[in-house]
């Protein structure tokens, strides 16, 4: 049986993006980085974190990612909109 993270590995500024079209206002869309890979991240209203390639929920003391820009969900939609691209955005 397929590993999820594979189908979803190289994917996760996408799966973020969707994520936050449809989720609450209190999430928080963060690109950074991980291993000094780009990766990007949602915070949940609750301070966890979701990690689109992983499928997961963790707590951020557990998370070992480097935060680098973080987006409220209308930010992220208008920069998505403004770039047509789900990121990374300068």
């Amino acid at each position: 049986m397929e590993n999820p993270t594979n189908r979803r590995a190289g994917k996760c500024y996408k799966i973020a993006l969707a994520i936050i079209e449809i989720g609450s206002d209190a999430l928080i869309l963060v690109h950074g980085r991980i291993a000094g890979i780009e990766h990007a991240w949602i915070v949940a209203d609750d301070g966890r974190i979701y990690d689109p390639v992983a499928h997961a929920l963790v707590d951020a003391s557990n998370y070992p990612a480097i935060p680098e820009r973080h987006y409220t969900k209308k930010q992220a939609l208008k920069m998505a909109e403004l770039t047509g691209t789900c990121g990374p955005w300068q």
